[in-house]
């Protein structure tokens, strides 16, 4: 016959009534049986801080992790907005420069300067420069002006002004 072991837990103030130093069980059910109700509470209230700290780390962590993502996102969408804004400037300058190579004004000058203000408001000046363009008359300026603004890339916050220098 096979002799128990016998296991002398430490206990807190009295050992209950039913604990046996010769029952057989784990000794994590040992040592529960020789916590009283006050440890007990204790380790509840300790294992329910632990969680609700892990919790809010976790929380904080993935606030943080969205919050960085957002910004990256929209620091690209600014740059890669500037960006499309640049290219559009640079086409429609050569479109300037085609229409009025086929309304017969060749090697005509095109300075476009750009303002953008605070809220992304841009306003564009373009100002051409021939010598022939000075010789034509307030209509005909304002109709080759309205077909050079025909071909503008249009977006709400943009406006056009032309200019003869």
């Amino acid at each position: 016959m096979v002799q128990p072991i016998i296991y002398n837990y430490p206990c807190k103030g009295k050992q209950p009534s039913s604990f046996q130093p010769t029952d057989y069980g784990s000794i994590a059910s040992k040592l529960a049986i020789c916590m009283n109700k006050e440890d007990m509470g204790r380790m509840k209230l300790r294992k329910g801080f632990v969680f609700v700290v892990v919790t809010m780390l976790l929380i904080m962590g993935l606030a943080l992790g969205m919050a960085s993502t957002v910004s990256s996102q929209s620091e690209e969408n600014v740059s890669v907005s500037e960006e499309s804004y640049v290219t559009l400037e640079s086409e429609y300058v050569q479109k300037l420069r085609t229409i009025l190579n086929e309304e017969g004004y060749e090697n005509c000058g095109i300075n476009l300067t750009r303002v953008v203000d605070g809220e992304g408001v841009r306003a564009y000046s373009i100002v051409l420069h021939h010598k022939y363009l000075d010789k034509l008359g307030e209509e005909e300026l304002q109709e080759l002006f309205g077909e050079l603004a025909g071909s503008a890339f249009h977006f709400s916050n943009c406006s056009f002004a032309f200019m003869v220098d």
